[in-house]
């Protein structure tokens, strides 16, 4: 997952199945402004590796939100 943010601070980054259940969260913490990328391994909160099916990536950095659909494959 490619993003660019334009200062430093925390990134909240979430995943959700395709009925909207969050199946993972994890907060970053970027340095630095600039261009970031983040490689999510289809694990969920649990730890367990989640089926494949689509996803919902939702990226929040200072009260701005990205969602970005994805499909994951075996």
């Amino acid at each position: 997952l490619l993003f660019t943010t334009p200062k430093a601070g925390n990134v909240n980054f979430k995943v959700y199945d395709v009925i909207g259940r969050r199946v993972f969260a994890e907060q970053l913490i970027i340095s630095e402004a600039g261009k970031h990328h983040y490689v999510w391994k289809g694990v969920g909160n649990s730890g367990g590796q989640l089926p494949i099916g689509i996803y919902y990536f939702e990226l929040e950095f200072g009260g701005a939100k990205l969602v970005q659909r994805a499909v994951m494959l075996k």
